[in-house]
């Protein structure tokens, strides 16, 4: 393979790979941000049903 078969944009210099990789990084937080959110209202779905069912225990042990 001579000098002459390399294509002149294949050039190992280039800011290609970085790009890619935050591409990636930038896709792996919107996950991690995605999961949080995912997290954070199954647990508020859960205080708010707990709330809720002890509220009505508490209510139908009062007289």
């Amino acid at each position: 393979m001579s000098a002459d078969d390399r294509s002149p944009d294949h050039d190992p210099s280039t800011p290609t790979p970085p790009d890619s990789d935050t591409g990636h990084e930038q896709g792996r937080g919107a996950a991690i941000i995605k999961t949080t959110l995912i997290v954070v209202g199954v647990v508020g779905v859960c205080f708010l049903l707990a709330w809720l069912i002890t509220r009505r225990l508490i209510d139908s042990w009062s007289p």
